[in-house]
């Protein structure tokens, strides 16, 4: 019965209306439940006013009021949600100025696995921010196969600009579909080439991977460490010779 009953108390309303008026071991029995929870039942049922009881020779009887009195329970309701909705929309402005104060807030999330940066990738395609990257090696190429060059696709047709500093020239030159080269601008500078991480930035977001056979993410957003990092970028770009 899908008019905001659960289960039980439907199967106890229908039950009630087969007889005209019944007590609570009757119903414990004829439903198998226990007479505590019965109880309960007929007390949420009662409140919603498709029950009543009154009492017989000591004991309390319970009846089914006619069907049609679940109309009006149900035009109740409509009132009801209706001042919840009048009610929610005064305060949604305050809600959601509190989410944008939430959203403020420094985040830091530790992730591990290729599945786990597949969906950091798919985070930058959709935030469609300019990607900064330093430190590349040319291991998302080896170590995530087909959907680096799948990734690059999208990138290219979300217009996503591709700033990115290697730590060797020969990396840099490794490429073998035009998605690799579009939208790109590429340079390199003389990291310690055993340097087993390399660091994504996008939108407020800084991306440090840990390149292992199950690599380790770091994320932290954070506004003002991203900014930090930018410039940190922005120094290494300055020094580094264009490829």
């Amino acid at each position: 019965m899908a008019l905001g009953f659960t289960e039980n108390e439907a199967k106890t309303y229908l039950e009630l209306l087969k007889n005209n008026s019944v007590t609570t071991t009757y119903l414990a029995k004829k439903l198998n439940l226990h007479r505590g929870y019965i109880y309960e039942i007929l007390d949420k049922l009662i409140e919603k006013g498709v029950v009543s009881s009154i009492k017989k020779n000591g004991k309390k009887h319970f009846e089914a009021f006619p069907p049609n009195e679940i109309l009006a329970y149900i035009e109740e309701q409509k009132l009801k949600m209706n001042q919840y909705e009048s009610n929610f929309k005064k305060i949604l402005p305050e809600l959601n100025t509190l989410k944008s104060k939430e959203e403020m807030k420094q985040k830091v999330l530790l992730f591990e696995g290729k599945k786990a940066l597949k969906s950091i990738l798919v985070d930058v395609i959709n935030c469609k921010k300019e990607l900064f990257v330093f430190g590349a090696a040319g291991k998302f190429p080896r170590e995530m196969g087909p959907y680096y060059f799948l990734w690059n696709k999208q990138r290219v047709k979300n217009k996503i600009k591709l700033n990115i500093i290697y730590n060797s020239k020969e990396t840099g030159l490794q490429e073998k579909t035009k998605y690799e080269k579009e939208l790109v601008n590429k340079r390199f500078i003389d990291f310690d080439r055993n340097n087993p991480t390399n660091v994504m930035l996008y939108s407020d977001k800084i991306i440090i991977v840990i390149w292992m056979e199950s690599p380790i993410i770091t994320m932290i957003q954070s506004k003002e460490a991203y900014s930090m990092y930018k410039k940190y970028f922005d120094t290494f770009w300055e020094k580094a010779e264009t490829i």
